[in-house]
């Protein structure tokens, strides 16, 4: 009954958060990552780096989160894994057919479990979808960002600094991490509609020098890469990896600048556009008049008042209707 509490209760009932972590002597996963995993409705990540193993440590909030959320786990990460992770990954991403006989429907994770099995929770989740993974690479560089978003209502906590998913960049590695809660002031709010935005682009693949793909994708064309050793990648390994997806011509064509672009993409009105509350609620009652109307009807409407994505949120309701 607790975490029901929290939940109704929301962010702004977490106490303790403190807005900035050293680790690994402050109590990071334990005031921040575990209990805004109990309380939270989505929770988004995007890392230069992840280690299913890592899922143990916040085995007591992402038991709560996986059982009571209606939403996937989102993670953006880098094509190298360690070879357990990409094992997991693979096992993960096999049909549910495949594997339907060792699993029971009402399948129930718990701390125990996330402790134990971790990594064959992990590839349950995937096949489940309860944990959505996109693989970014980069023309010239490295993917190298560390942020944790979670949102409840109108309310968001971002943690964001050095620390990537793994066992050591959570418990043991001298790492820095920031904490941002959009309900403390204008400042705070900006720096997580900016993570917000940056995390919807990237997964949209809307991002320009970076090229998003699925993991079952990466799978098919053998992009993802283990690294058994503590070397991390190079930049040229990340190039080799980049023009290896890139030059896939079945599944991407260029946009008329020289970048990339895949058309696996899902149809959905991006995050970032707030319509329905805000200066530009009046979108929303549009939509919601031609809606009402049938499907039919002409918006008249101010320049600059966002005819076109007026429109488009209207033909996005019309496309899930019909």
């Amino acid at each position: 009954m607790a975490m029901d509490k929290d939940k109704i209760a929301g962010f702004q009932s977490l106490k303790g958060i403190k807005p900035i972590y050293f680790l690994p002597n402050d109590p990071f996963s334990e005031e921040v990552l575990v209990p805004a995993f109990r309380t939270t409705e989505k929770a988004d990540c995007m890392m230069g780096f992840f280690s299913g193993g890592a899922l143990s440590t916040l085995a007591a909030g992402r038991a709560a989160f996986i059982n009571c959320s209606k939403y996937s786990f989102r993670l953006i990460i880098s094509p190298f894994l360690r070879p357990e992770d990409l094992e997991a990954i693979e096992e993960g991403t096999c049909s549910p057919e495949e594997v339907a006989k060792n699993l029971i429907e009402s399948f129930i994770i718990t701390d125990d479990l996330l402790q134990q099995h971790t990594l064959k929770c992990f590839s349950y989740l995937i096949r489940m979808g309860r944990i959505e993974i996109k693989i970014a690479l980069m023309k010239r560089a490295l993917f190298h960002p560390k942020v944790w978003i979670f949102k409840n209502g109108d309310d968001t906590i971002a943690a964001h600094g050095s620390s990537n998913i793994t066992r050591s960049g959570i418990k043991h590695n001298f790492e820095q991490i920031s904490v941002s809660m959009s309900w403390i002031d204008s400042t705070q709010e900006y720096i997580i509609n900016k993570f917000r935005i940056k995390f919807d682009r990237l997964w949209d693949n809307t991002e320009d020098g970076c090229f998003i793909v699925s993991v079952s994708q990466a799978l098919k064309d053998k992009i993802l890469r283990s690294y058994p050793s503590e070397l991390p990648p190079t930049e040229s390994e990340y190039q080799s990896l980049y023009r290896q997806a890139t030059q896939n011509k079945d599944n991407d064509t260029t946009n008329g600048k020289g970048q990339s672009v895949s058309f696996n993409f899902n149809f959905k009105i991006p995050g970032w556009i707030k319509y329905d509350t805000g200066p530009f609620e009046h979108q929303g009652k549009a939509m919601e008049a031609w809606c009402s109307s049938g499907y039919r009807g002409v918006l008249e409407m101010a320049t600059g008042s966002g005819k076109t994505i007026a429109a488009m949120i209207s033909a996005y309701k019309a496309y899930q209707k019909n």
